[in-house]
């Protein structure tokens, strides 16, 4: 990959729609510090333009260094914003749940919750 890069006609991936000539410009040449460079974290995505994202972290590291790009990414794909907390509230009287017999309760060993 020499220069910023263009995308077919059509192209629908997240890259193509948050990759700016700007955010280009800022790490083309960057590496994180465990040398995975900008340009390895969106080649995927130049090469297959058909992919949904198109762009892969190497490291946590990736997310920050290039956060201009992964913030933008992140937002689209499941519409958290950067300034976004996970709230957590494991409060079991707070849960809608219809209550089980005696009989369906005996069966539950445990159980997992997940958001």
């Amino acid at each position: 990959m020499i220069g910023f890069p263009v995308f077919p006609n059509g192209t629908k991936s997240l890259l193509s729609k948050h990759l700016t000539r700007e955010i280009w410009a800022k790490y083309k040449d960057s590496e994180d510090k465990y040398k995975y460079a900008f340009k390895e974290c969106i080649f995927p995505g130049c090469k297959h333009p058909d992919s949904e994202v198109g762009v892969y972290a190497g490291s946590v590291d990736s997310y920050k260094l290039y956060s201009d790009l992964f913030d933008k990414i992140i937002e689209s794909y499941h519409g958290h914003k950067k300034a976004d907390k996970h709230a957590t509230d494991l409060d079991i009287t707070k849960l809608n749940i219809p209550a089980l017999s005696e009989e369906e309760s005996k069966h539950i060993k445990s159980i997992k919750i997940s958001a």
